[in-house]
């Protein structure tokens, strides 16, 4: 209780998340990142720990909260009795404004956390990357936009803050400018360094309909020679091949390519959920509906085979 370690931050925290590892420690676990923060109170890297802990623990707080009201609902649209559930509903209403107020007011303090470590140093990239994702959570796009470009001015080294200006460029409709940070970036660092840019780029490049620029990143993907690289470019090729309404092409792509994006758990969610999407214009319904069912097999929770089915 009474241990101090002045500019051993990473101690604390080693400790800290040993002890949460263990499942029945957390009140200890929070007490030793105060205790982190106390005799560190001038360490940015202190309240930028504090704030992960904070985030986390919030983030916890919301997802048993939404866990919480999806059972009770299931449970008073199950019940018989129309008053029992109105009653349900009202009770866990009341539940929920208490804790939705712990949440805010957890998710208010991380903040707090994070401002302070950007006040004690203003050049660290991990306070900078937090810094504009919270921006853009707010959706201040300009407030996120600074945050990134400081980023890429203080660590350099970094390609994540080119992808995320790129994305808050984006967000604000500023489409072409974000191609144009990519384009930087992709000059900075190639893309065999960066390949999560080249990504994005064919994301806008689609957007724009832009398929014969498309094509171009993707050839540049075929020349790294790389079996991954192989199979990203024959994916990106089945989504060319699906905006432009080729559906049995795009079926027959996405047939190809699903399976050898194993590793990959998100990107096979998402080349499932647009071979169903093709089925349903080919109006194979039967085969979009198993489709998804077996995208939700492997990845329960992706939001767009949920809303598919």
């Amino acid at each position: 209780e009474g241990a101090l370690a002045p500019g051993e931050v990473a101690v604390y925290s080693v400790l800290a998340r040993h002890l949460r590892q263990e499942g029945d420690q957390e009140d200890l676990a929070d007490r030793i990142v105060q205790r982190m923060v106390e005799a560190n109170e001038e360490a940015a890297d202190a309240h930028l720990e504090h704030y992960l802990v904070q985030q986390r623990d919030a983030a916890i707080k919301k997802a048993r909260l939404d866990a919480e009201e999806e059972a009770m609902r299931r449970e008073a649209e199950a019940a018989g009795n129309e008053q029992f559930r109105e009653e349900a509903l009202a009770a866990f209403e009341e539940k929920k404004a208490e804790q939705t107020a712990e949440y805010e007011a957890a998710t208010a303090e991380a903040r707090k956390s994070l401002q302070r470590a950007y006040e004690l140093d203003p050049t660290k990239p991990g306070v900078l990357m937090y810094l504009g994702t919270e921006a853009m959570s707010d959706e201040d796009y300009d407030a996120a936009l600074k945050y990134f470009r400081a980023g890429k001015e203080h660590a350099p080294e970094v390609p994540n803050f080119y992808r995320q200006e790129a994305i808050a460029l984006y967000t604000a409709d500023r489409l072409d400018e974000a191609l144009a940070v990519l384009d930087e970036g992709l000059r900075e660092f190639g893309l065999r360094r960066a390949p999560e840019l080249a990504e994005i780029k064919i994301q806008l490049l689609l957007e724009k309909k832009d398929f014969a620029a498309t094509r171009e990143v993707i050839e540049e993907l075929r020349e790294l020679h790389h079996p991954k690289a192989d199979t990203l470019a024959d994916y990106h090729e089945a989504r060319i091949l699906l905006n432009k309404g080729q559906w049995l092409e795009a079926v027959q792509a996405l047939q190809a390519v699903g399976p050898r994006l194993f590793d990959d758990p998100r990107l096979q969610a998402s080349a499932g959920v647009m071979q169903s999407a093709a089925y349903r214009k080919l109006g194979q319904y039967d085969l979009a509906a198993k489709k998804y069912r077996q995208v939700l097999n492997r990845t329960p929770d992706y939001a767009p085979a949920q809303a598919g089915l």
